[in-house]
């Protein structure tokens, strides 16, 4: 409820007081002020209100916290307002009802309602010179607006076909695993008819997708240079080179070849490529077979040939990387070449980027029992940094705001390095952030975002204290979600807060936001019998087929569609199977989407009974969502708790004798009996259905808090299994302190909660030190060493050290750590299960990567779970030759 003046408090209990109907249409910057009749002094308006329809306010659990459209007709003798709707400016009009009060100022008027002109229904007439409009909701101004935009060459200029007309995605919160839309890359189409090695054009099955001007192609393996013209490409040269560079000094190994020149951005961007140079008076011509950024490096086939024959070109000497001059069959992909590739990552800035994976061939060593046996499938896995430069706000050529993109100079197929079978990239992000540079992940913050900052809303017209109250109320509730479908912000707003038990309403000239409870709060006002309108009280009792006794939750996590089924057992047996499934977009956390649907059934699954009344002024101040206590002789002696769910308030027309009145629906509990105390725990700590259908002495004395602490959904089958809170609670709150639990940590943390009850392994598995040292760039942490390596490990002594040198007398100089991928040959690699726990015998593998300085083996590597039982897998190396 809204707080009255003193003065207007008085008035409105007052037999006596005068009251009096005003209407403010403001335009820009001007007002005015019309009433129902002349008044001067204290407040200044001329009679021109005519008739004013009821004002339908309307509170429901759809998301539909609107105030019906209401006409007013006003009287136009000056031809002001005829002025107003001939220059076009009425149509932006903002139109506000104020209840007054005769002798008080315009201060203590109350503004009953408000909203915006509606264009279409404005009508001047002539005969009577009158001017009747209709007012809804402000969502009159962005009811059709969609959050996220569509991909356009206008703005994208070398977009490819496959990404033309979808979404641009937009992150908000955490989200993980959202897929990145590819917006700027070569066009590409297909070679109508072969081509040979001395054609000058190539026939294009569609040559509008490319740019104008001067491009460069590739066909296969081949780069060509000149223009399309129509679906033809008009070749200017062929077999053309991309890079340049000269030698530098030698590097020990006549393959390996240093340059100087040559911008490398990620290691092996060469690969498949073809060297060129001039050595001894001869074009000599090698593949190159990888290529090292850090070290500035090409590995060559094989070596060149010199005139001294030590396979070393000859410093600053020039060379080019390009193709081969080849044939090319129809139907071989002709693509235009461009200096980089953009992933759009958001259609907003923002704050950091997680990881980064690709699609592709991955090793599963979560099950074999021999080294040399390693089954391989298609999965995400990491994609190396230097493969890509993460741009967090960049503005666009054609673009008029900033966005978030991931720049690769080669598409993620075109990586040689690695397995990868499709163009597809996956990134964890944090997503949209303020001017704080704070996360806007609260639920009351991301619909306030929304309403702002894409619906144009003045923060004027922001309840600030019913959003603050809301932010606090769900501080523990984060949305974490990528949007990426044409979903109007209207409807977003709406959805999102339902999904976090908030109900959002236009009332009294702003937006309000409030919390949902299924339990009773205090009262905030009382109605008693001589404010309410003789003879005119109305009962009613909701139907069994409304309730609803199973809901089917779905979400997405990780890029995944998933749901989860929550049944109200003892509902169904009372009432029958009633099932109802619900969206949960805004969230990617399981227990969080739990959590919300077990709310919901909770409040769906009752019969509720409804009071239907008018009442006089003494009910101004009241809202919809607000908690009264009302008493009647109708209702018994006992005073009725409900909620005001509907007020349609009728101003007066004081022509007829008719004063102003506003009819009230209050809902309230089919069972209104249980024992105060019982009811509000039980209601508010979602408790036992039993105590709230029944109320009965021994589920009121079972109903404790304990209930909710000890189980997440009491007397609820979570698809048959039922997760304690306490360890679903445990395994997230670390995840979200850090904000980016990692993908096998939090995998692992889910199949033992779903799989098993939520037993002590998930909050163990899902620890900090878990996810902080897998979102580690560095593959290991800590290693344990069995310093007296034996045929029976439990005589072997085991110590803990990290990477940097010595514990005691244990020497870990015997492996070398590295982080990056290994030249082939001198590395025995072995990828770790992060479900297991290796223990390294000195000597042998590490986790990633170990190079074998010295000994030929045998060795042995112990493989220990989680319950602590070993088992043991042997095999043999020589360390490497030096070169």
């Amino acid at each position: 409820m809204f707080t009255l003046s003193d003065d207007t408090q008085v008035q409105a209990e007052s037999a006596w007081s005068k009251p009096v109907l005003l209407v403010r249409i403001s335009i820009s910057e001007n007002e005015w002020l019309y009433a129902d009749r002349d008044l001067s002094g204290t407040v200044s308006a001329t009679g021109r209100i005519v008739s004013c329809d009821p004002i339908r306010m309307l509170s429901d659990d759809t998301g539909a916290e609107s105030t019906r459209s209401w006409s007013i007709t006003l009287a136009d003798a000056d031809g002001t307002l005829q002025s107003l709707l001939e220059d076009g400016s009425l149509q932006q009009a903002t139109v506000t009802l104020l209840q007054g009060f005769y002798g008080l100022s315009l201060d203590d008027a109350v503004p009953i309602a408000s909203g915006a002109a509606d264009a279409g229904s404005i009508l001047w007439s002539e005969a009577d010179r009158t001017l009747t409009l209709s007012v809804r909701d402000p969502d009159v101004l962005f009811r059709d607006q969609p959050l996220c935009r569509t991909a356009t060459r206008d703005v994208f200029d070398s977009l490819p076909s496959e990404s033309e007309g979808k979404y641009l995605p937009r992150a908000l919160g955490r989200p993980r695993r959202i897929s990145p839309l590819l917006v700027q890359t070569g066009s590409s189409t297909e070679l109508m008819f072969a081509c040979t090695t001395s054609a000058d054009q190539l026939a294009l099955r569609d040559g509008s997708v490319f740019s104008s001007g001067e491009i460069t192609v590739c066909v296969n393996n081949e780069y060509m240079s000149g223009t399309v013209s129509g679906d033809v490409f008009e070749i200017s040269a062929r077999d053309v080179s991309l890079y340049s560079g000269t030698f530098g000094s030698q590097t020990g190994n006549r393959r390996c070849l240093q340059t100087s020149g040559l911008t490398h951005s990620c290691d092996d961007e060469f690969a498949g490529l073809i060297l060129r140079a001039e050595i001894a008076d001869v074009e000599q011509k090698r593949t190159i077979i990888s290529s090292g950024a850090d070290t500035g490096t090409l590995w060559v086939n094989s070596a060149f040939t010199t005139e001294d024959g030590t396979g070393w070109p000859p410093e600053e000497t020039a060379f080019t990387i390009g193709g081969t001059l080849g044939q090319h069959a129809a139907g071989s992909t002709v693509r235009e070449v461009v200096d980089e590739h953009l992933y759009l990552v958001s259609d907003r800035p923002v704050r950091t980027l997680g990881q980064v994976e690709a699609w592709g061939i991955v090793r599963d060593e979560s099950s074999f029992l021999d080294f040399d046996i390693v089954k391989q499938q298609e999965g995400w896995f990491p994609l190396p940094d230097s493969y890509y430069e993460f741009r967090p706000s960049v503005t666009l050529e054609n673009d008029d705001h900033s966005v978030a993109v991931l720049a690769l100079r080669l598409l993620p197929e075109e990586i040689t390095e690695f397995s990868i079978t499709s163009n597809e990239l996956a990134v964890t992000v944090e997503g949209e952030y303020d001017d704080d540079d704070a996360l806007i992940e609260n639920p009351a913050d991301v619909i306030r975002h929304f309403l702002c900052d894409d619906g144009g809303v003045d923060e004027e017209l922001i309840d600030d204290d019913s959003f603050t109250a809301a932010q606090t109320a769900r501080s523990d509730v984060p949305f974490s979600f990528v949007l990426q479908s044409g979903i109007t912000l209207l409807t977003a707003v709406r959805e999102l807060a339902l999904q976090a038990q908030l109900s959002l309403a236009w009332e009294n000239g702003k937006f309000y936001l409030r919390e949902l409870s299924n339990a009773l709060a205090d009262p905030a006002a009382e109605l008693s019998e001589d404010v309410i309108v003789q003879d005119c009280l109305q009962l009613g009792l909701s139907e069994p087929e409304s309730l609803t006794t199973s809901i089917a939750a779905r979400y997405t996590d990780s890029g995944e569609s998933k749901s989860v089924t929550i049944t109200d057992d003892d509902a169904q047996d009372l009432y029958g199977a009633s099932s109802k499934t619900m969206s949960f977009w805004g969230y990617d956390r399981r227990h969080l989407v739990t959590q919300s649907a077990a709310w919901w059934l909770r409040r769906l699954r009752h019969r509720y009974r409804t009071i239907r009344l008018d009442a006089f002024l003494p009910a101004l101040n009241l809202q919809r969502r607000d908690v009264v206590s009302l008493t009647h002789s109708a209702l018994g002696e006992t005073a009725v708790v409900g909620e005001v769910r509907q007020i349609i308030r009728t101003p007066a027309d004081f022509e007829n004798g008719i004063p102003t009145t506003a009819r009230i629906t209050i809902q309230t509990p089919a069972w209104p009996g249980c024992v105060d105390t019982c009811e509000t725990v039980c209601e508010s700590g979602s408790c036992e259905t039993s105590c709230e259908l029944s109320c009965t002495t021994t589920s009121e004395t079972s109903c404790a808090w304990s209930c909710e602490s000890e189980m997440q959904v009491f007397s609820f089958t979570t698809q048959g299994r039922s997760c304690k809170q306490t360890c679903e609670t445990s395994c997230r709150t670390d995840e979200q302190s850090d904000g980016s639990c990692t993908t096998t940590c939090e995998t692992t943390c889910q199949l033992s909660c779903e799989g098993q009850g939520c037993e002590a392994a998930c909050e163990t598995t899902c620890e900090t030190t878990c996810e902080t040292a897998e979102q580690t760039s560095s593959p290991v942490r800590q290693v344990q060493v069995v310093t007296a390596p034996s045929a029976a490990y439990g005589s072997a002594t085991v110590v803990t050290c990290d990477t940097s040198g010595n514990v005691g007398d244990v020497s870990f100089s015997a492996v070398d750590v590295f982080d990056l991928n290994p030249a082939s040959g001198d590395i025995l690699s072995a990828i770790l299960n992060a479900r297991k726990q290796w223990i390294l015998v000195p000597g042998s593998r590490n986790v990633k990567y170990v190079k074998i300085l010295s000994g030929s083996g045998p060795y042995t590597v112990i493989e220990q779970d989680a319950d602590g039982n070993t088992r043991g897998s042997s095999f043999s190396a020589s360390a490497p030759a030096s070169e």
